[in-house]
């Protein structure tokens, strides 16, 4: 939301020019620089209705391997149901397959497998996130979908856990306990990953 410009003393200002006018009879090095100083504090000072911005996310949350996960919206294109995979000789344990969506193939892995969850939590997807920036480029198999949210930037905090292979692809972590994926993390390493083990 675009903030309102603060209001303007014009009082304030007329005596500042008067005072300017006056002291610009006397000009003194001293005079001068008195008066560039009171310019400068002036041009310095944050008036008090201004107030930092928040950056504002929407996220898109869905649950995988038993836990509630959630990417940014700008990552997200779609939801579909996670069906007519055809599988691709030796490639990768995460990588189920390949979908025509739209007459385009779309790569699909599974993310619980990709993330390294637990094998025991860990169950069949049942929806696709398509994800991508200018076109899709990846389904996400996930449990399911359950809801677009809006939060600040300031409400994520770096996740405690450490040395887990998805702890690589953690944005952070809300005080409710979702957990934000870093959805540029995931486009670039799938698709890296993917390549190499086609190799």
């Amino acid at each position: 939301m675009k903030q309102a410009s603060p209001s303007i003393d014009w009082a304030a200002i007329h005596t500042r020019l008067d005072k300017a006018f006056a002291g610009s009879q006397d000009s003194s090095p001293e005079t001068i620089r008195t008066l560039l100083d009171e310019r400068a504090r002036a041009l310095s000072a944050v008036p008090d209705t201004l107030q930092p911005s928040r950056e504002r996310l929407r996220i898109v949350s869905f649950s995988v391997a038993g836990e509630i996960y959630a990417l940014e919206a700008c990552y997200t294109r779609e939801v579909i149901r996670c069906a007519d995979l055809m599988p691709v000789p030796e490639s990768p344990d995460f990588f189920l397959g390949v979908t025509i969506l739209r007459g385009e193939l779309l790569p699909v892995i599974h993310l619980a497998k990709f993330l390294g969850l637990p094998q025991t939590k860990m169950k069949d997807p049942s929806r696709l996130l398509v994800v991508g920036l200018e076109s899709n480029d990846l389904g996400l198999g996930v449990n399911d979908v359950i809801d677009v949210l809006e939060l600040s930037a300031e409400e994520i905090r770096e996740s405690p856990e450490q040395g887990s292979r998805a702890r690589k692809y953690v944005r952070g972590i809300t005080k409710d306990a979702l957990i934000v994926l870093d959805g540029a993390a995931l486009l670039r390493d799938t698709v890296e990953e993917e390549r190499n083990g086609a190799e």
